[in-house]
Formats: structure tokens, C-alpha cells, sequence
């Protein structure tokens, strides 16, 4: 760790600081939900989206996980496609979740994927409305 900053060229006074490599995320496990309402033609799945790419990489600092090149969080662009797509044709409210792919340590990356559910409003039961949009899915 730099212990200030320096221009380019010269030398760097640093220390070393080691973490323990522990888990902070299992496969599998939510990190993030969030909740939707879409009305067509104004809200904005760019600015959806954002949010919720900010709110991970904050939510992954909080926790632990340490940058690499300034970003915590990887997403796959198909994922991040889908999920937009699906934003702008969908219409009400849903909730979007943000799933860790595969166990997530303090070293990172923190790799995730997006997915939609329809909110089911409460006091009802129904089958699963999830669709998964992962690359791998």
C-alpha cells in the first residue's frame, strides 16, 4: 500500500498489508435484490443498471472484497445485454437480483450475474416467475 501519493518516475514509499483470503459470498447466493417499477418509455434501463453496477461495487468494498484496476464486480456483457433488453420490454414491478456465479473471496473478482423476477404481491403464491439470463444458464 503507497503511503502517498507519488508523480511518475518517482520512487514509492510502501507497505505491505496481507488479508486472509476468506470467502465473503457463496455460489449461488443473492447479493443484491432490488426493487423495480418499470413503466415503458420512461424509466431508463442505462440508469437501472448503473445503479444497481454501483451499488455492487460499493456493496463488495463494504464487505471486503479488493479492487482490482478500481472495479470489484464482474459481469458478463451478454448478461448485462439480456438484462437491459428485458428492462426496456417489461412493464410493473420487478425485482432484480444480482447472484454470485461461483464462491467469492476477499481477492476477488466479485463475479455475478443479473436476473429478473416478477414481484409477487404478498399473501399470494404462485410458481417461479425467475428467468435466469447468465451466459452459462
Amino acid at each position: 500500500m503507497a503511503a502517498l501519493n507519488t508523480l511518475r518516475g518517482e520512487p514509492v514509499v510502501a507497505r505491505f498489508v496481507i488479508d486472509e483470503n476468506r470467502k465473503i459470498f457463496a455460489q449461488g447466493e443473492v447479493i443484491l435484490r432490488k426493487r423495480i417499477a418499470l413503466e415503458r418509455g420512461k424509466t431508463s434501463p442505462d440508469l437501472v443498471l448503473a445503479e444497481v453496477l454501483r451499488d455492487l461495487n460499493v456493496l463488495g468494498v463494504e464487505k471486503g472484497v479488493l479492487p482490482q484496476e478500481g472495479k470489484v464486480g464482474v459481469i458478463s456483457a451478454m448478461n448485462l445485454s439480456e438484462i437491459r433488453q428485458e428492462l426496456e420490454e417489461r412493464e410493473g414491478t420487478v425485482v432484480l437480483e444480482a447472484v454470485a456465479e461461483g464462491d467469492i473471496f476477499v481477492a476477488g473478482p466479485m463475479r455475478v450475474f443479473l436476473r429478473l423476477k416478477e414481484e409477487i404481491p404478498e399473501g399470494k403464491t404462485s410458481q417461479s416467475n425467475e428467468r435466469r439470463c447468465a451466459d452459462d444458464a
